[in-house]
């Protein structure tokens, strides 16, 4: 689902604009969230409005071709009796897969999506951040309901 992002100056706008907006995502077709300081926390937003996949990915490219170079020479060496380069690699390889997966979801690594982190940014004492995960038809109709209520700028992630 597509997720809007609003920034407004005053919470009870936001406030105003959330309660219209419960008409366009009744019957479970979105979610609606008011934030009203920064740093948001990412474990709560909705998917689309995070980063998750991209930064497991990168994780695990990175730890298995760390651990990849790493076999390869455990390998020129010699360190392993009977483990040739090859082996080296392609054990070093699946291993650094698997730590870059543990380590990536150790650190929790779900952050907000540049457009949210961006709003975050300009998010003043006594604002607001709507962010509202809906279906694609309503994204037009939430636009347009988001800035008759001020949102100063709306996103799209």
């Amino acid at each position: 689902m597509p997720v809007l992002v609003a920034l407004f100056e005053r919470s009870d706008a936001a406030i105003a604009a959330e309660a219209g907006l419960a008409t366009l995502t009744r019957g479970g077709g979105g979610l609606t969230q008011r934030h009203g300081r920064a740093p948001l926390d990412a474990n709560i937003l909705p998917e689309g409005a995070t980063e998750f996949g991209r930064n497991i990915a990168i994780a695990m490219v990175a730890g298995g071709v760390f651990m990849a170079v790493a076999g390869g020479l455990a390998g020129a060496f010699d360190l392993m009796l009977g483990m040739g380069i090859g082996m080296g690699v392609g054990l070093g390889f699946v291993t650094g897969l698997l730590m870059g997966l543990v380590g990536a979801m150790q650190a929790g690594t779900r952050i907000p999506k540049p457009a949210l982190r961006a709003l975050e940014a300009r998010l003043a004492a006594g604002g607001a951040i709507l962010v509202v995960e809906l279906d694609a038809a309503k994204l037009d109709a939430a636009t347009e309901l988001l800035e008759e209520h001020g949102a100063v700028a709306v996103e799209t992630c």
